[in-house]
């Protein structure tokens, strides 16, 4: 439930991010279409939306009239200033990968004192700018709610804020706001019928976008950070080698190399161009390395499948994270191994780990019995995600279906 102080506080942060993102928003050619039915509706009401980049929450927010209590990740909420900020926002946190009831009694309370909650309901940013898997549960909270349903549609975002970069490129971006259920169409549609609306009016897919809208990207940061996401070589089949330079990328095991044009696509040279952009690639990705992991599981591989050198490692305490200290991170078949710089070590059971999953590119979160970790690279460009595609495809294996993340189920 929303108090009258806090309320004040959010309307008032509310307008002063309006104010900067006004100015945020036509610099860097975001441009929303708001139908009439929706510039009409009043509050309550849920927003939907597909979720790419950092700055989603805000950039949507800042075109509607009420403001949005975001439901968000409750790990973005350990650190200091982001729960200052968050707080002051009216974001709802929410258990990552964990069933959490009273995340849905917070969004009922918030809805009932008349106000609109946003949610994301891939549940997570899109890696490659296409809308992910959308879980069936989204329409019983859809009826359980019972307000109309807005759906904001993000086009561009993909280029403009990759969740593997950490600069912003110029380039255009189109947010298209639609009334897509009227309270009467939530009351009268079945969950079926209202969970097909949901998924068709918000996919997007941002590479066949791109091939027929040809927008620009101005960067000369085109390719930073992508080893973030693609770890994986599709030629020598190396893990973690892949490196960034501006517009270009390359592994540094067989030395394959790529350069991504001013339209976001790829360019190789020979055997080099099996891809040509980023949704083909992470999709072999995925195919081959969960194979890759279920073959060493097989033959009971004892040996070490990939590892990461000089991770630091925090562990949540009060507040905070307590620094236990400097590692190299090693991934079995059965098991992570932190072998620490002063010769002790952690041996976390893979069946054990509750949660684990990359937040804002790099840091690894998780959480093993019941304390939350917090492991980040000293090197710039080393992916959590092949850490968390690893330990869902073990879960999947040792039928702990419930772990896995939602776009890999």
């Amino acid at each position: 439930m929303v108090k009258d102080q806090e309320y004040k506080y959010m309307k008032g942060m509310h307008s002063i991010l309006k104010v900067i993102l006004f100015f945020y928003t036509r610099l860097f050619s975001i441009r929303p279409t708001i139908s009439p039915q929706v510039k009409e509706l009043k509050a309550p009401y849920l927003l939907l939306s597909n979720h790419i980049g950092t700055w989603d929450p805000f950039v949507i927010g800042s075109f509607l009239s009420p403001p949005i209590h975001f439901v968000s990740s409750d790990a973005v909420f350990r650190d200091r200033f982001m729960r200052i900020l968050l707080i002051r926002m009216g974001v709802i946190p929410k258990k990552k990968n964990i069933r959490d009831s009273k995340v849905i009694r917070t969004m009922l309370s918030t809805i009932n004192n008349n106000n609109c909650v946003g949610l994301f309901p891939e549940a997570s940013r899109s890696w490659t700018g296409r809308t992910m898997h959308i879980d069936a549960s989204s329409a019983k909270l859809i009826k359980f709610l019972n307000v109309p349903v807005v759906t904001a549609k993000m086009k561009g975002m993909q280029l403009f804020n990759p969740r593997w970069g950490s600069l912003l490129r110029k380039t255009k971006v189109f947010i298209d706001f639609e009334l897509s259920l009227s309270k009467e169409e939530v009351a009268e549609l079945s969950e079926k019928e209202i969970y097909e609306k949901i998924v068709r009016e918000l996919y997007h897919n941002e590479v066949e976008y791109q091939r027929k809208a040809r927008n620009k990207l101005y960067s000369f940061h085109r390719a930073e950070y992508i080893s973030y996401v693609l770890f994986l070589c599709p030629n020598c089949h190396s893990i973690g080698k892949i490196e960034n330079h501006h517009n270009n990328f390359e592994c540094l095991d067989c030395t394959s190399k790529w350069h991504i044009d001013s339209y976001g696509f790829f360019e190789g040279n020979g055997h080099q161009s099996k891809f040509d952009n980023i949704i083909d690639w992470y999709d072999w990705q995925i195919e081959y390395f969960d194979s890759f992991i279920n073959e060493k599981i097989s033959v009971l591989d004892p040996a070490i499948l990939f590892s990461d050198k000089n991770m630091l490692v925090f562990m949540e305490r009060g507040n905070g994270f307590k620094r236990l200290g400097k590692c190299d991170m090693n991934f079995f078949i059965d098991r992570i191994e932190l072998n620490f710089n002063n010769g002790t070590q952690m041996f976390l059971p893979i069946k054990e780990i509750q949660t684990l999953s990359p937040q804002l590119r790099e840091r690894i979160e998780m959480t093993y019995d019941d304390k939350a970790y917090r492991i980040l690279s000293r090197k710039k460009g080393v992916s959590g995600l092949k850490w968390e595609m690893a330990c869902n495809s073990i879960w999947k294996n040792e039928g702990q279906e419930y772990k896995r993340s939602s776009y890999f189920k």
